[in-house]
């Protein structure tokens, strides 16, 4: 696993299809959204990945929101 904490993506990690989301908590939704992007992955013989943010938006934009999460960024 490997955490970017930027936008300066290794060369490696490039040309990848990835799942975006909170994904604090998964759920089926969640579950479509990352089992469709590993097909497509695999379909088209490329990495898989999955971008979540940290802190959540809610947290980022509303600074009064000091906890906004079912699961810390490890747990994800």
């Amino acid at each position: 696993m490997k955490i970017y904490r930027n936008l300066r993506i290794k060369k490696k990690h490039q040309n990848s299809v990835i799942a975006i989301g909170n994904f604090d908590g998964i759920h089926l939704g969640h579950l479509k959204v990352i089992n469709q992007a590993k097909k497509k992955a695999k379909k088209n013989k490329l990495p898989f990945g999955i971008i979540t943010f940290e802190p959540m938006p809610a947290m980022f934009f509303n600074k009064k929101i000091k906890n906004h999460r079912i699961n810390s960024l490890i747990q994800k």
